[in-house]
């Protein structure tokens, strides 16, 4: 039985003075070290374990320069996967460039925006970079080597494998991780004989287990959620098992391994770094209402750590490392933490810069809380500002609430890293009308920083239940067959996007093209430094600045109309305004009507696109500022951040 309490083992393991290696290849993000292979090694820990951990994407990074190496972990995942998958596969896979270009337009891919010279380089480098790793590195030293696999890992993954069952044939090869998960592990198996397990749930709940069966040479059957090679060759795929919960009761998490390999290369200062952690797993939203497009797996349950642990291992990680720019992991932020966590943060004086993944709901107070921690980054799963979008694809947000979170998210300076998502099967394109030509008055706020078509993934309602959303013909895309020449049902296991046929879908451009391009015109707008603030005056009054639609514009507000704009920055119904201005200023709600009425005045404020409407809703859209110098540098820093796409997040 597999003990992951924290108490003594309830077994021994052998050899325990023989590391474990791990290992992480490209194309993970070099901004960041990897978070899977510090888990595990602190498990490893917990039972007495050595490790010694191989952040190769960072060796490959310095090898073909950080800037390349940046520039393409950002591309099309089907390109970089493609470029090791050749080289595991040989001539199978067909002519590397030539193939890409003669498939890019009737697959939807995004044309190559560096040179063809380099991407023919990026063939041979890659090659001397696997020769590298497998001589420079004393893989004797090992019995069984993990190789921990997310987005983009795969066919590098694969080259290893071969190389060093090839050349220890004795030595076990593990792969796991997210690319791991569900049927893609076994077909992994099946269409790879240099793996002998694939470990397709959270490693925690089998790793220390794993370890012990194959040092004392015992079969893995029954260890559920592995898939496993017979001595005979035959895959054995093991139910799925329970999920994992930290407790609090493993070590503190270490980067020691990664950031002796920045100053080995000395890479310290040519990246930018952020150091990952985790307090919680799932998504407490998808519990309830997993998006139509979210492509989560057995995952979803929400599992929070413990707070106290969590502020701990960052303070530990803060000591150890003399870094304080953490990146969280979690798919959606523990509602308790704006309430208590970051507080704590806050009260106990630290400098930290953080980002989190939220809910698009937050309130004022809490967007102030996270600030005030050292929060500098959300990714709010907007997705979209239409009403009817928002409702189709179960977001459990509203239009105004989007608006809102931007809104308040500029006033405390906090980077809003969102999508702009478009074309769902089944939507109506009546869902769009009117939304380009509301754009314009949000120029001021975060654009999307991508806008694109959703994609059909693996796992998700979509997929799980195509018919709901008039899809047929659903089937993997096309672009698997051109970068894994293996037999079609292991392809069929293994894709996590998939394309499909519904009504409308040859129309999508037709009715998402006015949006997409007044999406574009916005990002160019806010890059230029667009501003809609409202600065208060020393008699009650406020004066806005305008320059979302080029020329400066300014408008005044009596103290009466003020307090009634004040009010509006939180979106209200129009039929209690009347109600809240006499509760809050009974003396401006009599200015107001004996001037023409609180209609006639937000009639006047849509005309100037001081405020926004939908339904009833309304929410005043200038930004309150103190000062107008500080708001003009504020306006300034955020624009070049989008000029000169700084690394906001390490994905």
């Amino acid at each position: 039985m597999l003990n992951v309490s924290g108490q003594e083992d309830i077994f021994s393991i052998p050899h325990k003075d023989i590391p474990i290696g791990l290992v992480s290849m490209p194309w993970a993000s070099a901004n960041a070290p990897s978070l899977q292979l510090a888990t595990l090694d602190a498990i490893a820990r917990q039972h007495g374990l050595q490790t010694e951990r191989h952040e190769l994407f960072i060796d490959f990074c310095h090898h073909i320069t950080p800037s390349l190496y940046s520039r393409l972990v950002h591309d099309n995942e089907f390109t970089l996967e493609w470029l090791f998958t050749r080289i595991y596969f040989g001539e199978e896979s067909g002519n590397w460039l030539d193939d890409f270009e003669s498939v890019r337009p009737k697959l939807d891919l995004p044309r190559l925006d560096y040179e063809a010279e380099i991407i023919e380089g990026l063939q041979s480098a890659a090659i001397s970079f696997l020769d590298s790793v497998e001589k420079n590195i004393d893989w004797s030293r090992y019995d069984i080597v993990g190789l921990s696999l997310s987005t983009q890992q795969l066919g590098a993954s694969l080259a290893l494998a071969r190389r060093l069952k090839q050349r220890y044939p004795n030595l076990t090869v593990v792969f796991g991780g997210s690319q791991c998960a569900g049927s893609a592990g076994t077909a992994i198996l099946k269409f790879c004989p240099y793996v002998d397990a694939v470990v397709r749930v959270e490693g925690e709940m089998v790793f220390p287990e794993l370890i012990r069966r194959i040092r004392h040479g015992e079969r893995l059957d029954g260890l559920k959620g592995v898939s496993h090679r017979t001595a005979d060759g035959t895959v054995i795929e093991e139910e799925g098992g329970a999920l994992y919960q930290n407790t609090g009761s493993r070590p503190f998490i270490n980067y020691d391994p990664f950031f002796e390999k920045l100053e080995h290369f000395d890479l310290q200062n040519k990246i930018t770094l952020f150091l990952p952690y985790e307090s919680s797993r799932g998504c407490w939203w998808g519990e309830r209402s997993q998006c139509s497009f979210c492509g989560l797996h057995e995952i979803m349950k929400y599992r929070p750590s413990q707070m106290d642990f969590v502020l701990g291992e960052l303070e530990h990680l803060a000591e150890r490392h003399d870094y304080t720019r953490f990146y969280a992991v979690d798919l959606i932020a523990p509602k308790a933490f704006f309430d208590e966590f970051f507080p704590i943060i806050q009260e106990r004086g630290h400098d930290w810069t953080m980002f989190y993944e939220v809910k698009s709901n937050l309130s004022r107070d809490e967007i102030k809380a996270f600030a005030e921690a050292g929060g500098k980054v959300i990714q709010p799963g907007i997705e979209s500002l239409q009403a009817g979008s928002l409702k189709y694809m179960h977001k459990g947000s509203h239009a105004l609430q989007n608006v809102q979170t931007l809104k308040w998210a500029k006033e405390f300076d906090i980077i809003v890293y969102w999508n702009y998502l478009m074309g769902f099967p089944g939507e109506k394109p009546s869902f769009y009308d009117g939304a380009a030509e509301k754009l314009p008055l949000l120029h001021h706020l975060e654009a999307p920083f991508t806008i694109r078509d959703v994609m059909i993934t693996r796992f998700s309602p979509h997929e799980k239940t195509p018919e709901k959303y008039g899809i047929s013909a659903l089937s993997i895309h096309p672009f698997y067959n051109r970068i894994l020449p293996v037999d079609q049902d292991h392809l069929d296991d293994f894709a996590y996007i998939f394309d499909a046929d519904w009504e409308l879908k040859d129309q999508i451009q037709d009715y998402t093209g006015a949006l997409k391009q007044a999406c574009k015109t916005w990002q160019a707008a806010y890059r230029n430094g667009a501003v809609l603030d409202a600065f208060p005056q020393e008699d009650g009054s406020l004066i806005v600045k305008d320059t979302r639609f080029g020329e400066e514009r300014r408008y005044s507000l009596t103290p009466a109309e003020a307090r009634l704009y004040t009010l509006l920055g939180e979106k209200q119904h129009e039929t209690k305004l009347a109600g809240l201005l006499r509760g809050a200023a009974p003396w401006a709600l009599e200015t107001i009507t004996r001037d023409g009425g609180m209609d006639d005045l937000l009639q006047k404020w849509h005309r100037t696109g001081l405020i926004l409407s939908e339904g009833r809703q309304v929410i005043a859209l200038a930004i309150l500022q103190k000062d107008e110098e500080i708001a003009s540098q504020l306006a300034a820093r955020a624009a070049a951040r989008r000029i000169n796409n700084e690394a906001i997040v390490p994905i």
